[in-house]
């Protein structure tokens, strides 16, 4: 498959409800009613690129989402929707296994301002701050509507120095849909923010989410503290050396390459309904379980070699 054939694939995924990151709006709520995510993960180079397609609900005029992650992004991109379609091509066909005005964004002494820039739909504006409050008091000082439960979330991450990307929505024709986005950024282990400002959701609410995680083994998921994820591994593949390939100059609209590994495994997860605890973000680590494709070339390498050795003691 070409990169050109990621591009052109209909787009037929069923996409999945869901509230990721923390959405931010004014006087009229905001919902996430449409995300599916994936997650490319080069453990060589500890690079995570996270892309999103989202579609939002609601009558806000001014609305976004922030982005938390462990570095400041290198990359923030417009992505190509056709690759969520050509991700779900290579299920095994066996069983297996509040927002801002238009103020330009500043810094303060606990604030500071990393980079602004237009992206798609959203203007993506990246900052670093020491605490909760913090950030909570410059992005009413730049005319955000913030509420209570958002501080003890911003707080969560700054005290963890990690980055925010804040995206505010600037397109012309309605809040739905908006355009796929790919972050990148430096990370010591793959990870999806799960973790939710606690006026998210209701109590044992039930928060569908389709996940794609390419990387170079098939991967278990957890809460990163420690705990199991009630989620469901729903399938894995190794994917074609041709795959891989075109991925790389497929997730991006512009076809540039993301230097991603050129020998990946595709793991799908999905949420269920008794993973309703938001309160830690997802880790996704190598499966104990997963023997890489090339082990299994060399296993049958060596029982060729030993099966040929035998037959010429044989003869002789």
């Amino acid at each position: 498959m070409s990169g050109r054939s990621i591009g052109i694939l209909a787009f037929g995924l069923a996409a999945s409800l869901g509230q990721g990151c923390c959405i931010t709006f004014d006087d009229q709520s905001m919902q996430l009613a449409l995300e599916t995510a994936i997650v490319v993960w080069d453990a060589e180079r500890k690079v995570e690129h996270f892309i999103r397609r989202a579609d939002f609900i609601g009558k806000a005029k001014d609305f976004g989402f922030i982005f938390p992650s462990p570095t400041q992004p290198f990359r923030i991109a417009v992505a190509n929707e056709g690759a969520f379609v050509a991700l779900e091509q290579f299920r095994p066909r066996a069983p297996g296994i509040g927002c801002s005005k238009e103020e330009p964004a500043g810094a303060t002494d606990a604030v500071e301002v990393l980079e602004e820039k237009r992206v798609g739909d959203f203007k993506a504006t990246v900052f670093r701050a020491k605490d909760g409050a913090a950030i909570t008091n410059w992005l009413k000082a730049q005319g955000h509507r913030t509420r209570p439960a958002m501080t003890p979330w911003f707080d969560h991450y700054a005290k963890k120095d990690w980055v925010f990307t804040a995206l505010k929505y600037q397109g012309k024709n309605g809040p739905t849909p908006t355009k796929a986005l790919c972050i990148s950024f430096k990370a010591n282990e793959p990870f999806y923010p799960f973790k939710m400002p606690s006026d998210t959701f209701a109590p044992e609410a039930y928060r569908r989410i389709d996940l794609y995680v390419l990387s170079q083994t098939e991967m278990d998921a957890s809460l990163t503290g420690g705990s199991g994820w009630k989620g469901e591994r729903v399938w894995s593949t190794d994917l074609p050396h041709y795959a891989a390939v075109s991925l790389n100059k497929g997730l991006l609209s512009d076809s540039s390459a993301l230097e991603i590994p050129n020998r990946l495994a595709l793991t799908r997860f999905r949420n269920t309904p008794e993973a309703h605890v938001f309160d830690e973000d997802i880790v996704f680590r190598p499966s104990q379980s997963y023997a890489p494709f090339w082990i299994g070339g060399a296993v049958v390498a060596v029982v060729l070699l030993v099966w040929r050795s035998r037959r010429r003691k044989l003869a002789s």
